[in-house]
């Protein structure tokens, strides 16, 4: 089992906290319009991330995420939804603790789930299955929407220096839409089996880079370059490619998962269209999209047969296209660690992603080392994290689009001040005497929450409460998920009298009580 170190010092989780910009300027926070924004599809954050699976918070979007959340300004999350609903459906902001913000229904029961963009007066512009685009402000008004476009079910969105809105049908076109009212400004023939996939703008903004593929179709993929206003400047083909976008570096080399004579990595000189490197791989999933992480390091999952088993495995290749390392994801089917969404990458450069179907969520070093694994309760995931500017990560999943009442499927992560050295995950639940005892006006409580018979980390819903002799409650220290660890916790009883109080641990189905004592 690989070990799992829960510890995080307090210094560590203050230098997180701080969080200064990366100079990369794909990143696009300026002169983009656009806040936090990737229009190179980098699948960059400018934040550092956890380096343990601390659960904040979860809460039920009972129809499910897909693309999403996204964050704007003061860390607001913004998605849609990926479940039908009978009548309407909705588009939620919540604020950084998971509470509502508002919501926005959409006409029809069709899910929302297309992934949606901000600008920077924090417009929110979002897709809706029922083929319409809609833009709404931050207070969660309409602003306008689209008539009934042909945009496909999975459409992603990006907005130009100028600030036109780009997105591609899901047949062969590309449309310009004025972001001041929804109109299309343009619209241009590019080629069959656009399929409503994502245009990744080159570093200065003047030419988008498009794939044209749909997996499995038996037709030719192409990857091209084009102007503003859809003139092809180059496009080359390819046997077969994945759905995913092309990203783009700040050369503005361009790298796709795609396949000619083999299955390999192409890297294209964007300004010509001609290969720099190709790399062998094994297999690709449909929309799968690498990341390029603070090094240049191209970072993307891949399939792997050892001993007539095969497995799912991240890789790491630098700007040249040679191999850094590939970390192997040790599981029963590779089923359950396929990976198709995109990978993150934070600004120390470790590694976000997570498994398509009902599977697990992970985090690596920047050496592909494994840090975490959370265990998904069942749920799919198959877009991409994101990164609060605080270090929470927050991670939208679903369930199938028919099913109702979807549970945990936002989830929010960030590293704990008060975890302390564990290098093993622990095997028994342990609620220790409070130190000093008696005391006075503050004691420390710790206590450990094991690993439940998996292999997995298995959160626990986790209360500490304070109560007087005559069973009040006094205080609550905790109430909420925690990942198998030792823990410690202040609890301050200067406002209390002299006397004996008892603290009770409640994990899952474990529950212990001790006794302190307040002297003054």
């Amino acid at each position: 089992m690989n070990k799992f170190i829960l510890y995080f010092s307090l210094t560590l989780v203050l230098l997180a906290q701080t969080q200064n910009p990366i100079d990369w300027p794909s990143l696009a926070d300026s002169p983009w319009p656009m806040i936090k924004g990737d229009p190179q599809g980098t699948g960059r954050s400018k934040y550092v991330g956890p380096s343990t699976a601390n659960i904040m918070w979860t809460k039920d979007m009972p129809r499910g995420i897909v693309h999403g959340p996204i964050i704007g300004y003061e860390d607001i999350l913004y998605f849609g939804t990926a479940g039908i609903s009978p009548d309407s459906n909705y588009f939620f902001a919540l604020n950084p603790d998971g509470t509502e913000r508002w919501v926005f229904r959409t006409e029809k029961g069709y899910p929302n789930y297309g992934a949606a963009i901000i600008d920077k007066d924090s417009t929110i512009y979002f897709p809706s299955n029922n083929s319409h685009i809609y833009a709404v402000d931050k207070n969660g008004r309409q602003k306008w929407k689209t008539g009934s476009l042909a945009i496909g079910l999975k459409s992603i969105l990006n907005i130009s220096k100028e600030g036109d809105l780009y997105v591609s049908t899901y047949l062969d076109s590309m449309l310009i839409i004025d972001t001041e009212d929804g109109r299309i400004k343009y619209k241009k023939y590019i080629g069959e089996n656009l399929n409503a996939n994502q245009f990744a703008f080159s570093v200065e903004g003047d030419k988008l880079f498009y794939v044209r593929a749909i997996r499995g179709s038996g037709d030719n993929s192409f990857v091209g370059c084009m102007d503003l206003e859809g003139n092809i400047i180059w496009e080359k083909e390819a046997r077969y490619s994945s759905e995913g976008m092309p990203i783009v570096d700040n050369e503005n080399n361009i790298y796709i998962i795609g396949a000619d004579s083999s299955r390999v990595i192409i890297s294209f000189l964007g300004a010509s269209g001609e290969k720099r490197w190709v790399y062998k791989y094994q297999k690709f999933t449909r929309y799968h999209t690498p990341a390029i992480d603070k090094y240049g390091n191209i970072i993307y999952a891949d399939w792997v047969v050892l001993d007539g088993k095969t497995y799912t495995s991240i890789n790491s290749l630098n700007n040249d296209g040679d191999l850094n390392w590939s970390y192997v994801i040790d599981h029963d089917t590779w089923y359950n660690t396929d990976v198709e969404g995109q990978i993150t990458v934070d600004a120390e450069g470790k590694i976000y992603f997570g498994a398509t179907r009902e599977g697990y969520f992970y985090c690596l070093s920047k050496d592909g080392e494994l840090l975490w694994k959370l265990y998904l309760e069942g749920n799919d995931f198959d877009s991409s994290p994101a990164i609060g500017s605080d270090g929470t990560l927050y991670i939208g999943s679903h369930g199938s689009s028919t099913a109702q009442g979807q549970q945990r499927t936002l989830i929010a992560i960030k590293d704990d001040p008060n975890s302390v050295i564990d290098e093993e995950i622990p095997t028994e639940f342990k609620l220790e005497q409070n130190y000093p005892n008696p005391f006075n006006p503050s004691t420390t409580i710790k206590f450990t929450i094991p690993n439940v018979g998996d292999e997995y980390i298995r959160p626990q819903q986790t209360s500490l409460i304070v109560y007087d002799i005559l069973g009040r409650e006094i205080k609550t220290l905790i109430n909420e998920i925690k990942v198998p660890g030792t823990y410690e916790v202040e609890f301050d009883a200067s406002k209390l009298p002299s006397g004996i109080f008892f603290y009770r641990l409640q994990s899952g189905d474990f529950t212990q009580t001790k006794k302190m004592m307040v002297i003054k």
